[in-house]
C-alpha cells in the first residue's frame, strides 16, 4: 500500500512535469493535499497495526494465564 501511494504520487508529478503546465499555485496545492492525504493514510496504518499487535499480545497473555489455570487445575494435588 505504501509503495502504490508512493508510485501514484511519483507518477503524478511525472505527467505534471511532461505536461508542461510548470509549477503553477494550484498544483503545488494539489500535491501539497495528495502529500498530506498519503501521509494521514500511513499514521492511520500504523495506528491500526499498532492496536492490532496490542490485541494479539493481550490474547496471548491472557490464553497464557487460561492454560496455567487449566494445568494447576489437571495435576494431582500432593499429600
Amino acid at each position: 500500500m505504501k509503495n502504490t501511494v508512493l508510485i501514484a504520487i511519483a507518477s503524478a508529478i511525472l505527467v505534471i512535469t511532461l505536461a508542461g503546465c510548470g509549477e503553477s499555485k494550484e498544483s503545488k496545492r494539489n500535491l501539497a493535499v495528495i502529500a498530506r492525504e498519503a501521509e494521514a493514510r500511513r499514521i492511520t496504518r500504523e495506528l491500526a497495526e499498532a492496536e492490532r499487535r496490542r490485541k494479539i499480545e493481550e490474547a496471548r497473555k491472557w490464553h497464557r494465564i487460561q492454560m496455567e489455570a487449566y494445568e494447576k487445575s489437571m495435576t494431582p494435588k500432593k499429600k
